[in-house]
């Protein structure tokens, strides 16, 4: 009850004043007029009771429930009022203080929620309903509190966590709850509370829950990129150390070769023998150079098909010509089925028979001595489909899908015993595909062999193939006037004593500025040119070539081992002539 003295107010500032006067008013004319009004009211014989704002002594103020009741005589007539006020300021504020909490729960993006000990909730705000698909809070209360989790992990939330929070009094742990639509799961940061009475003793269990998922899934993101990078790292260090086994693998025989040659009195079938090696040995190291090359310009989008109409037939029978030997060497039975009739495509010739030479030279490592490869093709409805099949080694199940990735070898002790550096059927994939087709991997198995499906669209073939063209036929052979231009001497030498054996007269240089000097000293018909010489670069030695009047009409062929689409656009625009030489060639 609210009293003078309560209030910080003397007897003298009370007693004898109309109620409405009171200094628990008196500071505010509306309080004042209120407090006149229902007084009057109270005197006519209506009761006045209302939560308003009152002043205490020290100015502040704060909140009280009046009462005015009129008091009657035995007639019922009002003779006196009896006004009461109980302060409700700590009430109040706990009132206003939990609608702020109610609001600020309610309005949270977060999963808040509480349970009884048994595990049945009582309270969700409509974040969290929404989040388990929920559409409100009855519902909630007929769902234990272990259904919001997936079954495989109600044993470790409902078994161990909770049972931990109970005796640490709080806990956390990151969990998924079940969305009890959709079934989806959804990654939170599980935050549990205990909630105690008066004495200590548990009555409930609160959460503040937050939604990860977003989080989980950018976490697995990443650490699926670092194995991916880390594969890939893999692989580039298995690819490294295999092209220098590979670039090695030549060079002995033909280091060995070479040392027979210093050898005096050299019979004439050693010598055969002797050549015979080294230029396969010098073929195989060229046609891995060319792979690298190849990759690299279908990578970089560099790769220029030059497309023509072309007989299936003659382009596998190409790509067999090239793998015969190894097949005949392991004496593996080959096989070879087409269609009747022609069957055109319009394909780049070369590359096409590259796809079908890589495909058997694939089969025929993988295949053991006295196995079978066949090659089989068939045209069905628009698409012609190639198939190259073997009875060898075969792919395991989880390899299937890899086998065209780059550097992936299946089996790396075969393959680095066979030859090879992992990027054949890269590069058949990549060249199917800039034809416009596909190629498929099949195999049952390890063991079980391997077959590879290649669909190419067909043409529709309605012109004869172009009749070859006379000025494409060979040249006889003439005698010319070649300048070599190479800063390796050796490399210079080798080329001048092979032109030379051919009936042509040789000079040579080693640098730019020389090679300027010597072309017009001698004029050469043919200049061999280097780019990267010292002093001078090949491309600015065929711009002063040139320039001169007697240079306009020589032919100028870049020596190098650049083979890059824009190296040759470089070249063109300095006045190379084409084609020009990749070395080795």
């Amino acid at each position: 009850m609210l009293s003078w003295e309560g209030c910080g107010f003397t007897k003298e500032q009370v007693v004898g004043k109309p109620f409405w006067e009171c200094p628990w008013w008196s500071p505010s004319q509306d309080l004042v007029d209120q407090i006149k009004k229902a007084s009057n009211e109270a005197a006519a014989g209506t009761s006045f009771r209302a939560e308003m704002p009152y002043f205490i002594g020290d100015g502040s103020q704060r909140i009280a429930d009046v009462m005015i009741q009129p008091i009657r005589d035995s007639s019922g007539k009002v003779i006196f009022l009896a006004p009461t006020g109980t302060d409700i300021t700590d009430r109040k504020q706990a009132e206003a203080d939990r609608e702020k909490f109610v609001t600020l729960v309610e309005n949270s993006t977060d999963f808040v929620g509480m349970c009884d000990l048994n595990g049945i909730p009582f309270f969700i705000n409509r974040a969290g309903l929404e989040m388990v698909g929920l559409d409100c809070i009855e519902q909630a209360r007929s769902t234990p509190v272990a259904d919001f989790f997936f079954p495989e992990d109600q044993p470790a939330i409902m078994n161990e966590f909770f049972p931990a929070v109970m005796e640490a009094g709080h806990g956390e742990v990151e969990i998924r709850f079940r969305h009890f639509k959709t079934g989806k799961a959804r990654w939170m940061a599980y935050k549990v509370l205990k909630l105690t009475d008066g004495d200590g003793h548990p009555v409930a269990l609160a959460t503040v829950s937050q939604d990860v998922t977003q989080r989980r899934q950018l976490e697995d993101d990443l650490r699926r990129l670092a194995a991916d990078l880390s594969e890939v790292d893999r692989r580039k260090n298995e690819f490294l150390a295999t092209l220098a086994h590979e670039l090695r693998n030549p060079l002995a025989p033909m280091a060995n070769m070479l040392e027979v040659l210093k050898r005096a009195n050299v019979d004439s079938g050693t010598l055969e023998q002797a050549r015979d090696t080294m230029e396969r040995q010098l073929h195989q190291m060229v046609r891995l150079v060319d792979d690298l090359l190849d990759l690299s310009r279908i990578t970089h989008d560099r790769l220029e098909l030059r497309t023509s109409e072309v007989e299936l037939a003659a382009v596998v029978k190409q790509a067999i010509e090239v793998v015969r030997p190894h097949i005949e060497a392991a004496n593996q039975e080959l096989r070879v089925v087409l269609p009747e009739e022609p069957v055109y495509l319009n394909a780049d010739p070369a590359r096409l028979a590259q796809v079908f030479g890589n495909l058997l030279n694939n089969s025929s490592k993988y295949t053991n001595a006295h196995g079978a490869i066949s090659v089989t093709a068939e045209l069905v409805d628009s698409e012609v489909v190639v198939s190259v099949k073997d009875n060898g080694a075969g792919i395991p199940f989880n390899k299937l899908r890899d086998v065209f990735d780059m550097f992936t070898q299946v089996d790396q002790s075969s393959e680095r015993s066979q030859g090879g550096l992992g990027i054949g059927l890269t590069l058949v994939k990549r060249l199917v595909e800039l034809h416009g087709g596909s190629v498929e991997a099949r195999s049952d198995g390890e063991g079980k062999g391997s077959e590879f499906l290649v669909r190419l669209p067909a043409a529709v073939a309605g012109s004869d193939l172009p009749a070859p063209d006379p000025a494409n036929e060979p040249e006889s052979t003439l005698t010319r006037r070649i300048l070599i231009v190479d800063d390796n001497r050796d490399s210079a030498d080798s080329l001048a004593m092979l032109l030379e054996i051919t009936g042509n007269e040789t000079f040579m240089a080693h640098d730019g500025i020389e090679a300027v000097e010597l072309i017009e000293k001698y004029r050469p018909e043919v200049v061999l040119l280097d780019i990267g010489l010292p002093r001078l670069n090949g491309h600015e030695v065929c711009r002063r070539v040139r320039e001169q009047e007697w240079g306009k009409d020589i032919v100028v062929i870049a020596l190098t081992g650049w083979g890059q689409e824009e190296d040759r656009r470089r070249s063109q625009e300095a006045g190379f002539t084409s084609p020009w030489i990749t070395t080795p060639s």
